[in-house]
């Protein structure tokens, strides 16, 4: 499809929209952290950690996103009026050909806060010092409430915020942190929030008024060791390699999920995620069927596409597989 699309262009036949842009070009994905290291350092060797009134700690297994690894826990004890707390993400990177910010957050009880917002800041380093001067650098704050494009049943909202957002930021290869801010104006307040999959993106259909957007990934083959995947497929209790391999990559594709349910599907949790779609539409990780009693000896797995606005799409299984 990429190839139709770079010759019609090449004869003129048509001009070069945000929507054939996209197509041409494909999402590169800057992770800057999924917290299941549960670590201070980021992904992209920042410091992350709040000031004095947040405290930071990490949600794991059922409570964290995915129902797997772990997920950045974040709480805010504001005691005076007109007060804000943060929780501050060191930017080691260059966000020149990003477009847009993406993570998952979970509310906790900011709805008991009146008056209380929570929002995401950015910090410009104007005078180029490698670091965040208040008064002298930029800095804007964007309410997280705002940019909710999706809601999920279990709580986790996702929030994608487009840089043209940001009205004042200019340079974005002087970019040193973000903050995660809680401000109240009108009392003391006490909210929880949880935070996983924080990353920037380079593809976002600016200019198209779009809530939804339909994936076009195509599944070449999706293999379980050196076999294709099918179900009623026996294996051992043991570490498993799972690969999916693409054959086109949807142009606002920002994670490939590859999961396992243990309940028949109602309920699935994360294997691994990948969010680098520049490897020529392999994926591949190892996979270890752990029973949770001797008597467990069946699972489902699949592969999912979800793109920026959190939609998803399966791109391999269900797959019931028996072990022993």
């Amino acid at each position: 499809m990429r190839a139709l699309l770079v010759g019609i262009l090449s004869l003129g036949f048509l001009a070069p929209s945000p929507l054939v842009h996209a197509l041409l070009q494909g999402n590169e994905t800057l992770l800057v952290d999924n917290y299941d290291d549960q670590n201070s350092t980021n992904l992209l060797a920042g410091e992350s950690r709040g000031d004095a009134d947040c405290l930071s700690g990490f949600l794991t297994q059922g409570e964290a996103f995915g129902n797997g690894g772990a997920s950045l826990s974040l709480e805010y004890h504001l005691t005076e009026p007109g007060s804000f707390s943060y929780f501050r993400v060191e930017l080691a990177a260059d966000l020149t050909e990003m477009r847009y910010l993406s993570f998952w957050v979970k509310p906790g009880a900011l709805k008991a806060a009146p008056g209380a917002e929570f929002f995401v800041e950015i910090h410009e380093d104007t005078n180029g010092d490698q670091q965040f001067a208040p008064g002298a650098d930029k800095a804007e704050r964007l309410a997280v409430n705002r940019f909710v494009v999706k809601k999920r049943e279990d709580g986790w909202e996702k929030i994608v915020i487009p840089f043209s957002g940001f009205r004042k930021i200019r340079q974005w290869n002087r970019i040193p942190e973000l903050l995660f801010v809680l401000e109240t104006k009108r009392q003391a307040a006490e909210a929880k929030f949880a935070i996983d999959d924080l990353l920037f993106g380079s593809n976002y259909p600016e200019g198209l008024a779009i809530k939804e957007i339909l994936m076009q990934n195509r599944t070449s083959s999706f293999r379980i060791g050196d076999e294709l995947a099918d179900s009623g497929m026996k294996l051992k209790s043991r570490k498993n390699r799972l690969s999916l391999a693409l054959t086109f990559i949807d142009p606002y594709l920002e994670e490939v999920r590859l999961e396992e349910s243990r309940d028949g599907g109602r309920t699935w949790r994360r294997i691994h995620s990948f969010y680098d779609h520049f490897t020529g539409g392999m994926y591949k990780t190892e996979w270890e069927f752990s029973p949770a009693s001797p008597s467990e000896r069946e699972a489902l797995v699949r592969a999912l596409g979800v793109n920026l606005l959190g939609g998803e799409s399966e791109l391999a299984g269900p797959y019931h597989l028996n072990f022993n």
